[in-house]
């Protein structure tokens, strides 16, 4: 069972081991209870060219059933809050932090004249669970009335629509761990008893810490957690999944553009990977320094059970960002060593760097 604040009350493995939740998840597959996403559901005849016009991604080439990763900045090039575009059959949908999901709808609205377009704010009203692992078709074909064939042919972020005990399932492909996974997004009524089903069978519960290193070793950064309303997205590294550089105009499109053409790409700092020797994950923000002179903050941080070391994101100078770059991190007194490193830190598809 899973109370609503996506806490496991009971499975088969327990919440203190870590390892064994770890292990399991990259073998077979887990599953996380998602209460924090935000959820808007839009309507209308004019969705998806007032969407393409408003984020950074090319909304007009998604049919339904598809989907793509996308962001709304404001003027300057800032992140306002980054999100999952799902086009289905009658209505377009974002998925986005909870944190950002009122502002993101009211910001979307302030740009609405005449436009056939209505938002509803689903934020509280959906369940969403996270399947990770190669396993995860496996489970979500066995609970489901979709078949594991059309699971396996979704490309990420396609979506399809299933029935759980009579209850409709939104099925989204997802690659938050690297591995294979999907998100299922159901009415908030019947999350609990899903994710019970799911524990029945054998799926493994993912306590957050898990999650998040899983998420780290992906190379994955998180709103608010790794970027936030001060980051440009090329400095996060995710304009190939999040930016269309063959689109119009959209807000905080001229920023982008000079980085990319006018700039050659630099930018005062970098999201990167770093390795940390010894102790334990250090808190976020923890600095960085190189030569004794400040260069960034860590943003995320965990121990890693696969790769047998701590791996954390950051932000470094430009001229630190390459790989192999030797650092010092500095959290609650202790200055420790660490090494700059290429993202993701471990390919979830080859299970072997796993095990």
């Amino acid at each position: 069972m899973t109370d609503l604040r996506g806490k496991c009350t009971t499975s088969t493995v327990g919440e203190d081991d870590l390892e064994t939740q770890y292990r399991l998840a990259r073998s077979s597959a887990g599953v996380t209870f998602e209460p924090t996403r935000g959820r808007l559901r839009f309507t209308g005849k004019d969705v998806i060219p007032f969407l393409h016009r408003m984020l950074t991604n090319d909304i007009q080439r998604l049919a339904p059933g598809q989907g793509c990763y996308a962001a709304l900045l404001a003027p300057n090039g800032r992140m306002i809050s980054d999100m999952r575009v799902i086009r289905g059959a009658e209505a377009v949908f974002l998925d986005t932090p909870a944190s950002t999901a009122t502002e993101l709808k009211a910001k979307l609205e302030q740009f609405l004249f005449r436009e056939d377009v209505h938002v509803s704010d689903l934020t509280g009203a959906v369940a969403l669970l996270g399947l990770h692992g190669p396993a995860a078709a496996s489970f979500v074909a066995r609970l489901t009335t979709i078949g594991q064939e059309t699971l396996d042919a979704l490309c990420e972020h396609g979506s399809a629509v299933a029935q759980f005990n009579g209850v409709p399932v939104q099925i989204v492909m997802s690659r938050i761990t690297g591995a294979h996974g999907f998100d299922l997004c159901v009415d908030a009524g019947a999350g609990a008893a899903l994710h019970g089903e799911l524990l029945r069978l054998g799926c493994v519960c993912l306590s957050p810490q898990i999650f998040k290193v899983m998420r780290i070793e992906a190379g994955i950064p998180l709103f608010p957690d790794d970027m936030d309303n001060d980051t440009i997205p090329l400095e996060a590294g995710i304009e190939d999944r999040a930016i269309s550089q063959t689109k119009g105009c959209y807000p905080g499109q001229e920023i982008v553009a000079r980085v990319l053409h006018r700039g050659g790409g630099r930018l005062a700092r970098k999201l990167v990977g770093i390795v940390i020797e010894g102790g334990s994950a250090p808190a976020a923000h923890a600095l960085l320094q190189r030569d004794h002179n400040d260069i960034g903050r860590i943003t995320s941080a965990a121990y890693s059970p696969g790769l047998g070391r701590i791996v954390a994101l950051g932000y470094v100078r430009w001229e630190s960002r390459a790989p192999g770059t030797e650092v010092e991190v500095h959290d609650e007194g202790e200055a420790r060593h660490g090494v700059v490193a290429a993202l993701p830190f471990l390919d979830a598809a080859d299970p072997s760097e796993a095990s």
